[in-house]
């Protein structure tokens, strides 16, 4: 299941740039969508690894590895977030 997640979200931001590079716009939203993909699903797998961390803290668990607990959905996000910095400059001025 994750697979195919991380497998939307890479082709949502392999469309926008498709896109931009070509000198479209169009390649805007998929950026867009890409980035709040990207958000909502490495956000989530963070929290999961807090909760892990929280846990081993607690003494509930033996041990926590942080190498292991890391996904490629927050790899993916960390990747993705200078691209933050470039959309807000892009979408300035820009009446929605």
């Amino acid at each position: 299941m994750s697979i195919a997640v991380l497998l939307v979200i890479s082709a949502t931001y392999l469309m926008g740039a498709k896109s931009l590079v070509a000198g479209r716009r169009e390649g805007l939203s998929f950026l867009m969508g890409g980035l709040f993909l990207s958000g909502a699903v490495g956000g989530l797998y963070l929290l999961m690894t807090g909760a892990d961390w929280l846990m081993y803290l607690l003494g509930e668990v033996e041990d926590f590895a942080l190498l292991s607990e890391i996904s490629p959905a927050t790899v993916l996000l960390i990747v993705a977030l200078p691209l933050v910095p470039m959309m807000r400059k892009m979408t300035r001025g820009m009446a929605w």
